[in-house]
């Protein structure tokens, strides 16, 4: 059906409806009667109208068959190619596709969606959607890559394309046991909890949305877009529901059936269904053959038969004893019972808590699903301690005197063990949620370093108090490597937001986190995970170390991560996180020979450039992707400056400053954005420096010290930003210097410094304090020879340069003193002394 004919549809709708009832008929034959097709169309729906009643939404009512009999195979959408089919989603079509431009060869599923062009309310939660699928990034999640919008308004989605098997089918053609079922479950169960984490319902959780590759790994589909319209096989009344209410009535929960609000507990009781089905072989009731009525009835009253009775009796019925599932059956009854209780507010409280009671049943543990009567967790206690039970009975035997004091005290002990439990489970999950929810929901917004500082400071006091526990379980381990390593950088890392400035600490809470990893990856070596967050941590270890002036530190360390990413990329090449590593990986390296101003640097920051923009392909309106390739860009100028290459750096800097302006202009409370955009004013202003245009360079200059300001303002907790602002200023300082605007030049050198000697022991606050005392003898001494010889101003000036030229040497003697001084210090503090004995001399003579 052409997309006209959908639009005469809408129109003819539309009429009708608002028409009384006793009108509707001759209303269709006179706006119909030269259009049998039409007609057709809107009898349909219009029958799906009257017997629908309240359960659908009257004027969004789509025969779904015909959808998918809009085929658009062989058409290009943007640079996609649609080859086939490969699926339908209600109103949805999904299609097998791959780029016509030669980008790169990568097939990918391209989900078209023509109903959103017939109503604007679908269109808008089309486009909401799409961009909270956008900030998923999960290995278990099937990635948005792109979106846009057909000439004739169809908008489409292109996703990762997946080559998988229904998880049902996979477990069933597999012969995967009970235990292997509940393990992928529990990825399942992650991978949602995960979702749920960044605020997003799936809403239509089923087998087929469950994918699962030949590696076993599944991946969920359809991530947070409304499905538009399900299929209710049967009569024609059944054909049709709401878009504003996508289900699949087999998974359906029962607020979902009701048209009530959606939450997440909605995806907990499809868990439950999936689990349902990975025990028994068949889902807990079918209603996709029945009326509407009738279907929302049983979704909404009925209670499925125990996955354990239905079992029981396929075994009986196929001559079979009841294995696996028997001695246990009672804890996954229980379990999936909670998953799918009919009130929302009875289920799992979220997707990682019903993970969780699968761990335990698997561990032999009591599933907090079960009621806890004593015989169950007595017989839970004596499954796990078969021998130490034994020798129980047999000393209950010689004393028996002594039984109920015994059976009392294990009562306690066992209730005390699930308290505890429980609570250990609770402040792990509080931890979690103050330093990955709520800390990174803030991270970027401006004057948020002192509620950061407090939500990290909280959280590991929290973690710390577990750490105790963690012997032994990597998975709580691994927390507590990523709760150092956040404090590290709140103290004073460069990743991410604002910091505290201090690095001593920082470092301290670094290595805390290296120390761990380690630890796991000794129990775990195969473990990626672990892997790869080392890899991160000897970047973020090199770059303190080299801000510390520790050359030789900061160099080990980058080599270090490198070679961690160079074993993953050899075993996973294809996988775009371990790329990303990759090229932050040279990008540290490239920091570390940029330093000394190594040759190297130049080449290595090339390697990085190169993967960076090949992940921004794919993913081009990707604020990430857009801030790596930036940030390469500016670093690769400051190289191509060391080596006089001027108009190459400057080409690169556009480039930076283009893509950061677009960040910034997107969200305009992104301080990091902005941050970032000020470093691309402050190179370009470098490089017309560079050329001896300073004048030019200032105007650049201030745009940056304007926008470092206005960061500060916002946060004055965030030393990072007063270290930009300190650095702005001394530059303003220098270039007013430049233009002989002496007495222009001084405020803003003395401002440089009041704000760095709040930094102490900072080697990078000490040499930019050395250069602002540098610049300060360089003005006043410009002052003193504008002013006749033997003058009093003449004298006070040239006092005032020795005595900042004298100070300067200091600061450099103080570096020097702690081996933090570079090449450049070096050189600078031989430029200092020089000046100093010639101004002595000077004044000498004056006086």
């Amino acid at each position: 059906m052409k997309h006209s004919d959908w639009q005469q549809i809408e129109r003819v709708l539309a009429i009708i409806l608002e028409s009384p009832e006793e009108e509707r008929r001759a209303q269709i034959e006179q706006l119909c009667q030269n259009d049998p097709e039409i007609r057709t169309e809107v009898e349909s729906l219009l029958t799906a109208h009257s017997n629908a009643a309240s359960f659908l939404d009257v004027k969004t009512q789509i025969d779904s068959d015909s959808v998918h009999s809009f085929s658009l195979a062989g058409r290009t959408l943007g640079p996609y190619l649609l080859l086939e089919a490969i699926g339908h989603g209600g109103m949805g079509t999904v299609y097998r596709a791959e780029r016509t431009d030669g980008r790169f060869q990568k097939q990918v599923a391209v989900k078209v969606v023509p109903a959103a062009m017939h109503f604007p309310e679908l269109l808008r939660r089309f486009a909401s959607e799409q961009q909270i699928l956008a900030t998923l990034e999960h290995p278990n999640i099937a990635r948005l890559l792109d979106a846009g919008v057909s000439p004739e308004g169809i908008p489409y989605l292109v996703m990762e394309y997946v080559e998988g098997t229904p998880v049902t089918e996979y477990c069933r053609t597999r012969r995967l046991s009970t235990r292997q079922r509940l393990i992928l479950f529990q990825a399942i169960c992650s991978t949602v909890h995960y979702a749920h984490q960044h605020l997003v319902v799936h809403r239509d959780i089923k087998p087929a949305n469950i994918l699962v590759t030949t590696d076993g790994i599944p991946k969920l589909l359809d991530f947070g877009i409304a499905k538009l319209m399900g299929h209710w096989s049967g009569s024609a009344a059944s054909a049709t529901r709401s878009i504003l209410n996508p289900m699949t009535p087999d998974y359906a929960s029962p607020e979902q059936a009701r048209g009530e609000t959606i939450t997440t507990a909605t995806d907990i009781y499809s868990l439950g269904v999936i689990l349902y089905e990975l025990l028994t072989g068949q889902r807990p009731y079918t209603v996709a053959d029945k009326s509407l009525t009738e279907a929302v009835r049983v979704i909404c009253e009925i209670d499925p038969e125990r996955p354990a009775v239905v079992l029981r009796n396929r075994m009986k019925r196929a001559g079979e004893r009841a294995g696996r599932e028997v001695d246990s059956s009672a804890d996954l009854d229980a379990i999936v019972a909670k998953a799918m209780r009919k009130h929302p507010q009875q289920r799992y409280a979220s997707a990682q808590e019903l993970e969780s009671d699968i761990s335990r049943y698997l561990a032999g543990l009591p599933v907090s699903a079960h009621r806890g009567s004593f015989q169950y967790v007595a017989s839970k206690f004596i499954l796990r301690h078969k021998l130490a039970v034994a020798s129980f009975l047999i000393t209950v035997l010689l004393g028996a005197a002594g039984v109920s004091a015994v059976v009392w005290q294990a009562r306690i002990a066992q209730r005390e063990r699930v308290k505890a439990q429980h609570r250990f489970d609770q402040v792990r999950s509080l931890a979690k949620s103050l330093m990955f929810e709520i800390h990174d929901n803030i991270a970027t917004l401006p004057g948020s370093t002192k509620a950061r500082e407090l939500l990290i400071s909280r959280a590991v006091q929290y973690l710390d108090s577990l750490a105790g526990e963690s012997s032994g379980d990597t998975s709580l381990q691994m927390e507590l490597a990523a709760a150092y390593v956040r404090v590290g950088d709140l103290q004073g890392g460069l990743a991410g937001s604002g910091n505290l400035g201090d690095l001593t600490g920082a470092l301290a809470s670094y290595e805390k986190a290296h120390s761990i990893l380690a630890s796991v990856i000794a129990l775990e070596p195969d473990r990626v995970d672990a892997s790869q967050q080392l890899a991160r941590l000897y970047g973020s270890i090199s770059n303190l170390h080299m801000r510390l002036r520790h050359q030789a530190e900061g160099l080990s360390n980058a080599e270090a991560g490198l070679a961690i990413w160079e074993s993953l990329t050899a075993r996973s090449s294809n996988d775009e996180d371990t790329q990303r590593g990759l090229a932050g990986a040279y990008f540290r390296l490239a920091d570390a020979y940029g330093y000394e101003k190594d040759p190297k640097s130049v080449a290595i920051r090339g390697k990085a450039l190169v993967m960076y923009e090949s992940l921004l392909q794919r993913h081009p309106n990707d604020p990430e992707a857009m801030r790596n390739v930036a940030l390469t860009h500016k670093t690769l100028s400051a190289g191509l400056l060391d080596t006089g290459r001027n108009v190459e750096a400057i080409e690169h800097l556009e480039k930076a400053r283009e893509l950061d302006q677009q960040r910034t202009a997107a969200d305009a409370n992104n301080a990091q954005a902005k941050l970032d955009l000020s470093f691309d004013l402050s190179e370009i202003a470098q490089a017309y420096d560079n050329q001896k245009q300073p004048g030019k360079a200032l105007g650049y200059m201030q745009q940056t010290l304007d926008i470092r300001q206005g960061l500060a303002d916002a946060d004055p907790k965030d030393a990072r930003i007063k270290g930009r602002v300190a650095y702005a200023l001394l530059r303003m300082g220098q270039l007013h210097l430049e233009l002989d605007e002496y007495a222009s030049a001084l405020p803003n050198l003395r401002s440089s410094i009041i704000i760095n000697k709040a930094f102490g022991s900072d080697p990078a606050a000490i040499a930019d304090t050395a250069q602002a005392y540098i610049a300060i003898g360089d003005s006043e001494s410009g002052l003193a020879h504008a002013m006749p010889p033997s003058t009093p101003q003449h004298t006070s000036h040239l006092q005032a340069a020795c005595s900042s030229y004298h100070t300067a040497v200091e600061r450099y003697r103080q570096l020097k003193a702690h081996n933090q001084a570079d090449s450049d210090d070096l050189k600078d503090a031989a430029g200092a002394t020089e000046k100093a004995a010639s101004c002595d001399k000077l004044l000498h003579t004056v006086h």
